[in-house]
């Protein structure tokens, strides 16, 4: 048993040292940039399906008649699974559809239809890489090859590159407007299209460091520069998803000849309702 002396002193411990608010604000802005660089590098690992927002053959939608199942296979070996609308007889237009960034082509199976009936021209939808029926992963450079593979498969039917017009819808934009640097196409029409891909992703994410850690590009913009067809491009004033101001942007790099159809008070490729859309992709067939 411990027993006090008598007369004796008890000592008791000093408090303890408080750390100075400095300390405290450094440690703390520690942990937050961490936990933030965790969040850009998992975004940046998840960067594709970010991007693409594909739906597999088991989310399909029946075929209208009479259109044309048809594969063709890409420069990197991947199948391409498409849709295909010939021209009516007598007809030698054709429009390669380039849809966006989610679903797959069969729930674009109106859309088809729609541009055969009141265009009067063929149609070939098809699918990225990861999409519906095609195989393989929708990075940058396989969407682009599968895009290569659709106007291809046109060329093997018979039809010229003047005969053709591209449709890029959102995402569609940048592959279309790749594609129309390589050939002499009749014609380009980019809905609701970004000016670069990151520009889109910074518009969504306005706290990441887009520009900084995205690997694709879909540069719109400076693609446009080397494109010397007739281009029309689309955009609503309501976008939200890609604002108005890009597809300004991507008017003023286009050449000449252009038309800018401006959609007021539209959203993201709201675009069908408005009969000077159809007036516009009807002048370029004709």
């Amino acid at each position: 048993m411990w027993f006090e002396t008598p007369g004796a002193t008890v000592s008791t411990p000093p408090p303890p040292r408080r750390r100075p608010f400095w300390v405290k604000a450094i440690r703390l802005l520690g942990f937050v940039t961490g936990v933030y660089l965790l969040v850009v590098l998992v975004a940046k690992c998840f960067e594709t399906t970010l991007i693409h927002m594909p739906s597999g053959p088991d989310s399909w939608s029946r075929k209208p008649d009479p259109v044309e199942d048809i594969t063709c296979t890409s420069a990197d070996g991947n199948t391409i699974h498409a849709w295909w609308l010939p021209p009516p007889d007598g007809t030698r237009r054709v429009l390669l559809y380039c849809h966006g960034n989610g679903g797959n082509l069969s729930h674009r199976g109106a859309m088809l239809t729609e541009f055969h009936n009141k265009l009067g021209c063929g149609v070939l939808l098809f699918d990225y890489p990861g999409y519906g029926k095609s195989t393989g992963w929708p990075t940058e450079a396989p969407c682009h090859a599968a895009t290569d593979a659709a106007f291809e498969w046109l060329l093997g039917k018979g039809f010229a590159p003047d005969e053709l017009v591209l449709f890029g819808e959102s995402l569609g934009g940048g592959v279309a407007s790749e594609l129309a640097t390589k050939h002499p196409v009749r014609g380009l029409v980019l809905c609701g299209t970004y000016t670069t891909i990151r520009d889109a992703a910074a518009h969504r994410y306005p706290w990441l460091p887009c520009h900084a850690v995205m690997s694709a590009t879909f540069d719109s913009k400076a693609k446009l520069s080397r494109v010397n067809c007739p281009v029309v491009v689309m955009h609503g004033t309501a976008d939200r998803t890609i604002p108005f101001w890009q597809g300004e942007a991507l008017f003023a790099a286009a050449n000449e000849p252009k038309e800018f159809v401006r959609l007021d008070d539209c959203g993201h490729c709201e675009w069908a309702h408005d009969l000077r859309c159809w007036q516009a992709v009807a002048r370029l067939l004709r």
